[in-house]
């Protein structure tokens, strides 16, 4: 069976423990690197050839669209983050190192730490407001299944 990209969402945790789903993703980006290729041809080869280096990862950005209501407005309960630009503008303030989640449709997805850094996005004539949350990537990206109940 094949997923599309609808219900899934990215979630943070100050204790690694307890996630909260950042109310407003749009976008997500490619999750992983190709790792770097390090020359190892020597003289007698016919061939240039290669081994695997480091596995550069970028920051990782993520799109949202930018709103004022507050948590528990629509009744979606204690584990959810309406204000999702607010509360990521404070974590940026105080540079704390958080734990990430990005869940995919499907139960699966990718945790990390990093920290955050936040700016709106550009606008044009009737277009819903945006800003993106670039995510620094401090630890490995590590695949997990969400259990499903």
């Amino acid at each position: 069976m094949e997923y599309c990209t609808k219900d899934s969402y990215l979630a943070v945790s100050e204790d690694g423990t307890t996630y909260k789903e950042l109310y407003g993703l749009s976008g997500f980006p490619q999750m992983g690197g190709t790792p770097n290729k390090i020359d190892v041809t020597n003289l007698r080869d016919k061939r240039k050839r290669y081994v695997n280096g480091v596995q550069e990862t970028e920051d990782l950005s993520f799109s949202f669209y930018y709103n004022r209501e507050k948590s528990g407005d629509s009744g979606e309960g204690e584990n959810k983050i309406k204000e999702s630009y607010k509360a990521l503008r404070e974590y940026q303030s105080k540079d704390t190192l958080l734990h990430w989640k990005l869940v995919y449709s499907d139960g699966s997805g990718f945790k990390w730490d990093g920290r955050v850094s936040v700016y709106r996005d550009s606008g044009e004539v009737n277009a819903a407001l945006k800003f993106t949350a670039n995510i620094s990537c401090e630890t490995e990206l590590t695949d997990f299944e969400e259990e499903t109940t």
